[in-house]
Formats: C-alpha cells, sequence, structure tokens
C-alpha cells in the first residue's frame, strides 16, 4: 500500500483491532494522528483563518496531502483546494476517526483514551465543521455545508464551486455529526472532564 494512502485503506483493519481486542495496535494508530493535530490545526489557519483542523482521505505519512493529490503547480495562496476531484473535499474519515475513539471508550471505558485521544481529536474536528462553513441556514443551530462531497462519488468539480454541481449537506457527513455529537455531549455525565466551551458548542 503507498505511504500517502493513510487513512483509506487501514478503515478495516483498525475497526478490526478493537472488536479483536489489539488495543496495543490501536494505541500507536492514535498517537499517529495526535502527533499531527499541530500540523492540521495550522493548516487550516493558514488556508482559512480559523480553528480547528481535518485530515483528508489520502495524506502522507506526515500528514501533508501527497503532491500529486494536491497537485503540481497548485496556487496553493488562491485557494487552498486540492486538485484531484475524489478527495477535494473529502473529510469524514475524520468523523470516522472520532467515531471509532468513541467506541474504544465504550468499549474499554479507559478513561486515558477519552482524554489523551478522543477529546483532543473530536474537538479538532468538530472545531473544523463548526467554523469552516460559514454560510448559516435561517433556522437557528443550522449550517449549510457547501462546497463539500459525498465520499469519492459525489464530487465538487468546478472551482469556484457551483452549486449546481456541487454537493450540499453532503449525508455521510451530517449522518457522522449526528452519530458523534450527542455521544461526545454525554461524555460529561460519564466523568470526562470536557471543557465547557467545547459542550456549549456541541450543544449548539
Amino acid at each position: 500500500e503507498p505511504l500517502f494512502r493513510s487513512w483509506q485503506n487501514t478503515r478495516q483493519p483498525y475497526y478490526n483491532a478493537l472488536a479483536s481486542g489489539d488495543l496495543n495496535m490501536l494505541r500507536r494508530f492514535y498517537d499517529f494522528y495526535i502527533g499531527l493535530l499541530p500540523l492540521v490545526q495550522g493548516r487550516t489557519k493558514i488556508y482559512f483563518n480559523h480553528g480547528g483542523g481535518y485530515f483528508p482521505e489520502t495524506m502522507t505519512l506526515f500528514g501533508t496531502y501527497n503532491n500529486g493529490e494536491f497537485g503540481y503547480g497548485c496556487n496553493v495562496k488562491a485557494n487552498h483546494i486540492p486538485s484531484n476531484t475524489y478527495i477535494r473535499y473529502h473529510i469524514v474519515g475524520s468523523l470516522e476517526l472520532v467515531f471509532l475513539l468513541l467506541d474504544d471508550f465504550d468499549f474499554t471505558g479507559d478513561v486515558s483514551v477519552a482524554e489523551k485521544y478522543l477529546l483532543p481529536i473530536a474537538e479538532t474536528v468538530l472545531t473544523y465543521y463548526d467554523e469552516h462553513w460559514s454560510a448559516k441556514d435561517p433556522k437557528p443551530g443550522k449550517t449549510v455545508f457547501f462546497p463539500s462531497q459525498s465520499l469519492e462519488t459525489w464530487q465538487c468539480p468546478d472551482i469556484p464551486a457551483k452549486v449546481s454541481t456541487c454537493v450540499t449537506n453532503p449525508t455521510p457527513d451530517v449522518a457522522g455529526l449526528r452519530a458523534i455529537v450527542p455521544r461526545m455531549i454525554g461524555l460529561k455525565s460519564r466523568g470526562i472532564d470536557v471543557p465547557d466551551a467545547e459542550l456549549s458548542r456541541w450543544q449548539r
């Protein structure tokens, strides 16, 4: 497997690792993503001038886009958008990672997993989802996720993005948020020291 497909084809073995009890292997997996947090947070600040961060569907072992995926000669200062339309806005794997961490905590009850891995990663990912899409629905507490894409199938080919050819509110991302946000809110009642600011963000 190429070195730049860090999440794309690792879902299956690492989800299975939890079921098979290979917890030591999972911890090394989480360490990899914890180590990338400063990079993904810094990249988000430079590219988009807001908080949080995401892990793209494919990336190198250093957390960067593969050159061919991002695009040789891509004008980073202009748009920060990968040229490969299959992964351009494909970031739902970030939510899948949070879901796996939640399952780990449910399965093991290991508070250190929640505090060392789950909270830092979830706070980064959920902050990105909260702050990146500034187009707000008229209804309170709603967000319009545009531009975006649904997995690798329904893409967003145009730059700048057009409503007629781009995905709005992709089901995998919406379902992922609905699956993890209530569970993150519930951590407080399970004795996990969730910062009040994050709890308020998730409850909006």
